[in-house]
Formats: structure tokens, C-alpha cells, sequence
């Protein structure tokens, strides 16, 4: 990364401010020492003096505690040098631009000038979709232990009205003996081949909007199956668990994909997931009004790109965002698989 990228993250934050919204106390400038140890009797004092001027630190105890906000952001936060250079940008509205080491670029500032269309309607499909749903069967033990090795409970499963589509063939033509090819390829159920879009995709994850069902997605338990999910052929109208909005919850986590979702639900946090890193779409945005956002995408090169990008566009929408960091190359799923290990 060029040296002056750097500097012009250093000079972008100001490292009183940096503290501040770290939760440090500060006092005259000064934070209580991160080695307290190495004090006289474990001493807390305000030790440590924050130059706004310089953006810079150093203990008046201890020798080896100095640095720049870099450093204090790698300290405070124990992140590795590329994540506190990512955090340093966010915070200061700037975007990730590069290939193996990102390097940053200032976004417009100026308030955006979104133009929110309408809501897809897909109530004209409603008919079609419960139909496909009484289809559908619960799921059978192979599709529930592929969940519940994810760390999803049957009560989650249950509570998100995951199906199973056992008899694709079956499905169809039940559907067909109803509705005509058209009407089913225009509802996305098939696609313009007049192909199911779950033959090879029975696991069924069903979004819904009001408590009714507005699209699907399947997922193959297959691993040799690609690709791993199929949507349906049709405009998504919202994201999967959009109707937690109506419980009013004051953070909401936006994720990439349902398995994290479903991970967050089980979790008891309040979720949406996206298809992909690109799955966020403009009109959208007023859902969250008054809410606090955190984007949690995959944390390798295209999800942590991105979430700069949607965390930035909230913030030209004056509505609150914030990115999760999660550990590098993990996604929310396996977050809290491996959290599960220290679990009794």
C-alpha cells in the first residue's frame, strides 16, 4: 500500500474521536494505560497521552507504549495491520478499492440521491406459491441433520417454515394442473425451459413478507451439486426474514445468505439475509429507517468490500451502520460453529 494512503488514513481520524466512540475513558487527552501491570500497584491512572494534533499516543510510564492510530486501533480493537487500516477507512467514509491488500479512496460525500422505487408485487403469485408450499413436505431426517450440524435447531427450522420439495416431478405436476406453464414461469416457479428450479435444489427456504410467502430459494444437500442454491426466476421483493421489522427491534444484522441468517435467528438476534454481497437492493433502505444497522458479510475480499460500500450508503441516507468484523475468511455460520466448541 502506498505510504501516502496511509498517512491520509492517519490524518482522516482524529484519534481523540477514535477513542471516544471506542468507549475509552478519556480525561484531559488521557486513557488509563493498557499495562497497567507494568505500573506502580496495578495503577489505572490516566497515563497514556492522546495527541490530536499528530494522532498519536504514548504512556508517560512505560518506554515501549507509543505509537500512531494505527497501532492504537490494532491494540484497543487486537486487530492485524490490514484491519485496522479497513476499520480506520469506514470510519472515515473512505471505500476499499484493490486486489490482496486493499487500498482506499474517498467517497462522494454528499447526501445521496437514492430514488426508492416501488415494492415488487408478488401477491398476483400468491396463489401459485401456497400451492407449491402444500407440495412440499417437512423435512426428512437427511435435510434436518444437514441443518442441525450447522448448529440450527428444529425450532428454528420449524419457526422459518423450511421445506423439503421430496417429489419434484410430483410438484410440477400438481402445479400444472392448476395454473398454466405461463402463469408459472411468469411467478418464477420455472424457469423459460419449463424447469422446476428445485430438481436438484429440494432444500426450500421461504421468504416471506406479511407472513406470505413472496419468494424461494433452494439449496442441494449435494456438495458435488453446483451451484449450491437455486432462486426461483422472478424480481426478489425482500430480503429473507423481512417480517422481523415488525417486531420493531432496535439493531438489525444484515447478512449474506440464509444459512447465517438462520445461524443469527438461532442465536436470538434480530436478522435479515441478502443473496450475495450485491444482493442489497436501493429500495430497501426505508425499511430500516430509525434502526441500527451492522452488516455482517463474509469476512474475505468481496464481502468486506462490499459491506464498506452498503455501511457508507446508509450513512449518505443520514440512517445509523455499522460493519461487524468478523475473523478473516470466516462467515457467520462458521463464527459461531467455532464459538460452539467452547460451548459445555
Amino acid at each position: 500500500m502506498k505510504k501516502k494512503l496511509i498517512e491520509k488514513l492517519k490524518e482522516a481520524n482524529n484519534i481523540i474521536d477514535v477513542a471516544q466512540n471506542l468507549g475509552l475513558k478519556i480525561n484531559n487527552n488521557r486513557i488509563p494505560c493498557f499495562h497497567p501491570e507494568n505500573h506502580n500497584n496495578n495503577d489505572e491512572h490516566f497515563s497514556i497521552y492522546l495527541n490530536p494534533k499528530t494522532n498519536t499516543y504514548r504512556c508517560m510510564v512505560c518506554s515501549d507504549v507509543s505509537g500512531d492510530i494505527i497501532s492504537f486501533i490494532r491494540i484497543i480493537k487486537g486487530f492485524k495491520f490490514v484491519e485496522a487500516l479497513e476499520y480506520l477507512a469506514n470510519r472515515a467514509g473512505l471505500d476499499i478499492n484493490g486486489n490482496s491488500i486493499p487500498s482506499y479512496h474517498k467517497l462522494p460525500t454528499k447526501k445521496s440521491t437514492l430514488e426508492f422505487t416501488p415494492i415488487i408485487d408478488f401477491k398476483k403469485h400468491i396463489n401459485i406459491y401456497q400451492q407449491f408450499l402444500r407440495s412440499c413436505i417437512t423435512l426428512p431426517e437427511e435435510a434436518t441433520d444437514w441443518l442441525t450440524k450447522r448448529g440450527i435447531s428444529i425450532k428454528t427450522i420449524d419457526l422459518m417454515k423450511i421445506k423439503y420439495a421430496k417429489e419434484p416431478s410430483q410438484i410440477l405436476n400438481s402445479l400444472k394442473s392448476q395454473f398454466s406453464t405461463d402463469r408459472l414461469i411468469e411467478s418464477g416457479l420455472l424457469n423459460k425451459h419449463g424447469n422446476l428450479f428445485c430438481n436438484n435444489h429440494p432444500l426450500i427456504w421461504v421468504y416471506s413478507n406479511d407472513g406470505l410467502p413472496c419468494y424461494f430459494q433452494g439449496r442441494t444437500l449435494d456438495k458435488n451439486i453446483k451451484p449450491k442454491e437455486m432462486n426461483i426466476s422472478a424480481p426478489i421483493p425482500a430480503p429473507y426474514n423481512i417480517d422481523v421489522l415488525m417486531k420493531k427491534p432496535k439493531t438489525i444484522i444484515i447478512c449474506e445468505g440464509v444459512t447465517d441468517c438462520l445461524t443469527l435467528i438461532e442465536h436470538n438476534y434480530s436478522a435479515i439475509g441478502v443473496i450475495g454481497v450485491n444482493g442489497f437492493k436501493k429500495e430497501w433502505f426505508p425499511y430500516f429507517k430509525n434502526i441500527k444497522v451492522k452488516v455482517a458479510f463474509d469476512a474475505d475480499l468481496a464481502g468486506q468490500q462490499r459491506s464498506y460500500e452498503l455501511v457508507q450508503k446508509f450513512h449518505q441516507l443520514e440512517m445509523s451502520a455499522e460493519k461487524v468484523y468478523l475473523p478473516i475468511e470466516n462467515d457467520v455460520n462458521r463464527f459461531f460453529q467455532i464459538l460452539s466448541q467452547f460451548s459445555n
